[in-house]
């Protein structure tokens, strides 16, 4: 039974093996400088894979990273090496993208909005990421860009919300810190099976539409950009690839959906040009009939009807909550 492994505890053992089986003189993983530049690629290129899945579940778990800067920095030593290619480029500035917005999430942790830390948090990752688009956009351009360019935009709207999300909540707190304590010790006396509420539990308190109402007009304008070229990024993707795409990719796609037809009912009275409701519904819609073809694929397997009498299918999930949401929010819309 796999259920009860840990995975950051299973990457620390994985972490320390490869540090002291690999590592050169100076503690660089694969950098003793009696490799050949082929086995220090190779080495180097096994660390970028281990940084990236470490620091993005990390991002995902809210669990604590256990490598820091100074070792996140050595992926970029993959560069200086003579078969260095886009790909690894990509992946040293995803790593540096991750980095980025795991920073941001532990200060926006440990410190209240009032605090001087806090008060500068937001433009401090809004510096870094401009920072970052200065170093890596060339990669934008190029024949290869995978999915770079939708982790910049996705990133940046995760920084909006979270901030925001803070906002909200620390304000709240202090209007109805009763209610939330009464509300967390309920959550707390429920077994197992009833804290699959939890959405709900959350959405209650802290709905969507509040913490979007609670951003400036400019600052919604600009989340419901980065939310829509995110999605742009990923429905561009030959549905031939795209039904294959990681779990992850699906996740944050399906939740940049979401989070653009909330912002775009907020604000498409709005009088802006850079708001193009048709064409942002149009995409969402893509994304969610996309899913629906993923869908009729599973139903051609022989074992999903016994495994959706237990589970039900993630994919249908995501496809009914983009389609409910829409309607919602968009009644009279059609494609």
């Amino acid at each position: 039974d796999g259920s009860g492994l840990d995975s950051p505890f299973f990457f620390g053992l994985k972490y320390d093996n490869y540090s002291n089986s690999s590592s050169g003189d100076d503690g660089d993983p694969g950098f003793s400088g009696k490799n050949d530049d082929s086995k220090s690629f190779m080495s180097f290129r096994l660390w970028n894979h281990l940084c990236l899945v470490h620091i993005t579940h990390s991002i995902y778990s809210g669990r604590m990273c256990v490598i820091d800067e100074v070792r996140f920095d050595l992926s970029r030593r993959i560069l200086e090496l003579p078969n260095a290619t886009n790909f690894d480029g990509r992946m040293v500035g995803e790593i540096a993208l991750h980095l980025i917005l795991y920073n941001f999430m532990q200060k926006c942790n440990v410190a209240s909005s009032s605090t001087p830390d806090a008060m500068d948090a937001l433009e401090s990752a809004k510096e870094d990421l401009n920072e970052w688009l200065e170093e890596w956009s060339y990669l934008f351009t190029q024949p290869i860009t995978q999915f770079l360019e939708f982790a910049y935009h996705y990133g940046y709207t995760m920084i909006l919300y979270m901030w925001y999300h803070q906002t909200y909540r620390l304000s709240e707190s202090n209007t109805k810190k009763q209610w939330g304590k009464q509300s967390e010790n309920t959550f707390q006396k429920q077994d197992d099976a009833e804290k699959i509420s939890i959405g709900n539990y959350l959405n209650s308190k802290y709905p969507i539409e509040a913490i979007v109402e609670a951003m400036p007009l400019d600052t919604r304008v600009d989340f419901l950009n980065h939310t829509h070229k995110a999605l742009k990024n990923l429905i561009r993707t030959e549905f031939s690839a795209f039904k294959y795409l990681s779990d992850q990719l699906i996740f944050a796609g399906v939740l940049c959906s979401l989070l653009c037809i909330a912002v775009l009912h907020n604000v498409q009275s709005a009088d802006n040009d850079a708001i193009k409701v048709d064409e942002m519904l149009s995409d969402i819609k893509t994304l969610s009939m996309r899913l629906q073809q993923i869908r009729s694929g599973e139903l051609k397997s022989f074992w999903v009807e016994e495994v959706d009498l237990k589970i039900p299918s993630v994919i249908l999930q995501y496809h009914k909550a983009i389609e409910n949401y829409l309607q919602e929010k968009f009644p009279s819309y059609e494609t």
